[in-house]
């Protein structure tokens, strides 16, 4: 069956010598895999087309038999290399890509979480400085999951408290214009570090570093 999807890529890895499984988060199919056939070979129609969270059209075969489906054609839409050729933005990037895949299930359509996924690397493109653009993500997120944290049932201090009211009532291009002291952030990461540990049960690697405060 051959389908069409407009998708991100979220990571990828060799398969043997000659091709890559890409794994995608995409608009229609929720996570899917993909075997991109001499993807690595000189002449491949998908060299320069399957980086790290590029933007593409993609046509592939869905497999029967597994979760790896086959890629056909790839359209690039957006190779997102202003961000990823920055190490914090790209940090940022895997650490929201890891807890979306982390919180999923692969062929599951999830078009919220897509759409969010979009919305947070659009703005990240328009403000690369923006100290508050993971934590607004991650309470976003958690949201839609189900598990919005209620600053009324915490011990946050009343500024903590409005600064994640204000996040989880923002879209990702006004965080950066809050403004707030080290303490009050640092005081959110931790709360939200032990509230995404209590209702997901881990936390991706490098979420520190991908929500430190830069000032």
């Amino acid at each position: 069956m051959i389908e069409q999807d407009h998708g991100i890529v979220l990571r990828s890895y060799p398969l043997r010598d000659t091709s890559l499984i890409v794994h995608w988060l995409t608009e229609s199919s929720g996570r899917i895999a993909t075997v991109a056939k001499a993807a690595r070979t000189p002449k491949s129609p998908f060299r320069g087309r399957l980086d790290l969270f590029y933007e593409a059209h993609l046509t592939y075969s869905r497999s029967l038999k597994s979760e790896l489906n086959t890629l056909r054609e790839v359209q690039l839409i957006n190779d997102r290399h202003d961000l990823t050729s920055k190490f914090q933005t790209l940090r940022q990037l895997v650490y929201c890509a890891s807890l979306i895949e982390q919180t999923t299930e692969k062929q599951t359509p999830i078009p919220e979480a897509f759409r969010l996924f979009i919305s947070f690397l659009t703005a990240l493109s328009a403000n690369a400085q923006n100290q508050f653009i993971v934590i607004a993500f991650e309470i976003r997120w958690i949201t839609e999951l189900g598990f919005k944290p209620d600053s009324r049932q915490t011990r946050l201090s009343s500024e903590s408290k409005d600064l994640m009211e204000r996040l989880s009532k923002t879209d990702f291009s006004e965080p950066s214009m809050l403004s707030t002291s080290e303490a009050t952030h640092r005081e959110l990461q931790r709360y939200l570090n032990s509230f995404i540990l209590e209702h997901l049960g881990r936390i991706p690697k490098g979420r520190d570093a991908a929500t430190e405060f830069n000032g």
